[in-house]
């Protein structure tokens, strides 16, 4: 049951970690509205900041990622419903990257409040996605 729920909690980690700052820096390259010839010109510094970001979200949510075994294995120590289960993940989840972000400091000095804000998103997303997306063994 444990070793369960290590797994299931690290796919979801691992989903978060490095789908975030890919949906992130999409989101930020939409706003920009960058034509074509700005998106090819944008590609070494958007892999650049994808390095950057990745690092940012491993340093930074390893402690949320093994707050979130914890959670989900005491979850399965009670006999809750499936559904109510996965519920309960999800509100976790989301509680946990929003307080992350609370306490974080920007990944690199220029990101405003916006850009945490859609990280935390982007944050959220995968992990209310990955949880639907991959089922817990009891």
């Amino acid at each position: 049951m444990i070793y369960n729920s290590f797994k299931y909690s690290l796919k979801l980690w691992l989903t978060s970690v490095f789908i975030a700052p890919l949906l992130f820096l999409a989101l930020v390259l939409f706003q920009k509205g960058a034509h074509d010839s700005e998106f090819l010109k944008s590609i070494p510094e958007s892999v650049f900041m994808y390095v950057m970001l990745l690092g940012f979200e491993v340093k930074s949510s390893v402690i949320v990622w093994m707050i979130f075994t914890a959670i989900i294995t005491f979850s399965l120590l009670f006999s809750f419903q499936a559904r109510l289960r996965e519920w309960l993940i999800v509100l976790a989840a989301i509680l946990l990257c929003i307080g992350a972000s609370m306490v974080k400091v920007s990944p690199i000095g220029f990101f405003g409040k916006t850009d945490d804000f859609s990280l935390t998103l982007c944050n959220c997303a995968c992990m209310v996605w990955g949880v639907w997306l991959y089922k817990l063994e009891l």
